[in-house]
């Protein structure tokens, strides 16, 4: 049976029989001692998709058990929905700008095309959701010019 039978479940507390959480953790810790990395990059959670959630924990538990720094992504579209450079998140000390040339660009934004259902689910049919990732993009850059993604320490 589902556990999330609701969209408004899976942004809610994870189910106590939710498995993700530990095949996540054992996903992650198998990952990084087989390719031993210098970074960790996780989503931020933003949104508070269990998902999302169980990856951030997972990453910053074994990044910190192994000493690994972990950078955590503003995971999109929540970072629209929530403006979050108006302040930090809770337990960020330090946001990194990232900028994407053009052509880098060009294709998240196509990537993120690819996902119909998702695009159906969070934007409403008028929503230019290309222009308002690129306006996002393009504020928190801090330059007003390229698009940048930004990660928090």
């Amino acid at each position: 049976t589902w556990l999330y039978r609701r969209s408004a479940q899976l942004f809610a507390p994870s189910d106590p029989r939710d498995a993700v959480a530990a095949a996540v953790d054992e996903l992650i810790a198998a990952t990084i001692a087989r390719v031993v990395p210098d970074l960790v990059l996780a989503p931020l959670g933003l949104g508070d998709h269990v998902d999302h959630l169980a990856v951030q924990s997972s990453a910053r538990l074994i990044g910190r058990e192994r000493g690994i720094p972990v950078l955590l992504w503003e995971d999109q579209p929540y970072a629209l929905r929530r403006h979050p450079w108006a302040s930090p998140p809770a337990g960020a000390t330090t946001a990194l700008q990232v900028p994407l040339p053009p052509a880098a660009w060009s294709r998240k934004i196509e990537a993120i095309r690819c996902y119909t259902s998702q695009l159906r689910m969070l934007f409403d049919p008028d929503e230019d959701w290309a222009a308002l990732f690129t306006g996002y993009a393009t504020a928190v850059s801090g330059t007003g010019g390229e698009p940048a993604e930004r990660f928090w320490v």
